[in-house]
């Protein structure tokens, strides 16, 4: 069973997963600065989960908070993975969504 996979889920060897692991226009789906907190979607590539599951899941939508930094690269923050790249930028848009619904 491989263990990369492109983004429309078609398995990879290691090599091509890396040249476009390295594209950040590949990678990166969407960012989104709500001011508090920052939104990012990515094309992982490879399943991060520790046990096998049917479908892998090589999305990952990411929820920084800004901590004392306007620097995004100063957040904590929690990852949500997911199949394919439509759910993943769904569930982008409906975490942007929530998060901007509540009183910051």
């Amino acid at each position: 069973m491989t263990e990369f996979f492109d983004r429309q889920g078609k398995p990879l060897d290691l090599l091509d997963w890396a040249a476009l692991y390295e594209d950040d226009d590949y990678r990166l789906l969407r960012c989104t600065d709500l001011g508090t907190y920052v939104v990012t979607t990515i094309w992982r590539g490879f399943d991060t989960g520790l046990r096998p599951k049917p479908i892998p899941l090589i999305f990952e939508v990411a929820v920084f908070a800004k901590i004392m930094s306007d620097d995004p690269q100063e957040c904590s923050g929690q990852t949500y993975q997911f199949p394919d790249e439509a759910t993943a930028l769904a569930a982008h848009d409906w975490t942007c969504t929530q998060l901007m619904s509540v009183d910051l």
